[in-house]
């Protein structure tokens, strides 16, 4: 068997003023994580200014039609911090939701679980949530089995990491061009990476990308939103 904790989630947005993500307040966390969980695609709130936001969750950013004002948003679990000693490829292990129809993966602690014993050979795996046993994992039916014997099916799927950047005028996140090149860089375990433009020679049009702070940093003084987005592949094994 093996231990898993659930963590919650965690909203940011991307503050132009201070530029910089900064969390949302725990009662908006609520309203998105739910809409979320729901897979509803626009989901409403209300800022402490009283303006009204339209956030976008399949392209993970807000829109206010009174302030004028497009911004990125960023979810992470609490266990989801990208980490140099975890860069490159990871395996994702998700099951399929009979109501939904939908593949929900299952936090990254979980799904760190599941690979090492997969990759041990091993037949199956019980989960606990808490000390107590929450579910089953039996591989060679690659099925989730709870308590009362209730089963869905489970599936392993790849997924690569590509740095974007926020593109407000789109609106909508972008692939940067050198994206195999900073998750080099990012594995290298350094705090930041330069950027050059290839058609200024004197390279003073280059941009630095802080991994710390996720922030695209420019020569004019402004910066701009980027995240390590896990871009998921075709499954490599799946449930017959």
């Amino acid at each position: 068997s093996a231990a898993a904790a659930g963590a919650p989630a965690q909203w940011f947005y991307w503050c132009e003023a201070k530029r910089a993500w900064r969390r949302f307040l725990e009662r908006i966390e609520v309203v998105l994580e739910e809409a979320y969980q729901k897979n509803t695609p626009v989901c409403q709130f209300t800022a402490d200014g009283g303006n009204q936001w339209a956030a976008n969750l399949g392209e993970m950013y807000a829109r206010s039609e009174a302030a004028g004002i497009v911004m990125p948003l960023f979810r992470r679990i609490g266990d989801e911090m990208p980490v140099p000693a975890e860069a490159g490829p990871a395996a994702v292990w998700s099951s399929l939701n009979p109501l939904t129809e939908q593949w929900e993966r299952f936090p990254r602690q979980v799904c760190r679980i599941l690979e090492v014993k997969y990759r041990n050979a091993q037949p199956s795996v019980d989960i606990l949530i808490m000390g107590q046993l929450k579910f089953s994992i039996v591989y060679s039916e690659m099925r989730q089995v709870d308590q009362e014997r209730r089963y869905r099916h489970v599936q392993r799927s790849m997924e690569y990491p590509v740095w974007q950047q926020f593109n407000p005028a789109l609106p909508g996140w972008q692939t940067l061009p050198c994206t195999a090149a900073l998750e080099e860089t990012f594995a290298s375990g350094v705090q930041s990476a330069q950027i050059i433009n290839p058609s200024d020679p004197t390279q003073q049009g280059g941009a630095e990308l802080d991994f710390a702070e996720m922030c695209m940093r420019l020569p004019n003084g402004s910066a701009a939103g980027v995240r390590r987005h896990m871009q998921a592949e075709v499954p490599v094994a799946s449930s017959a």
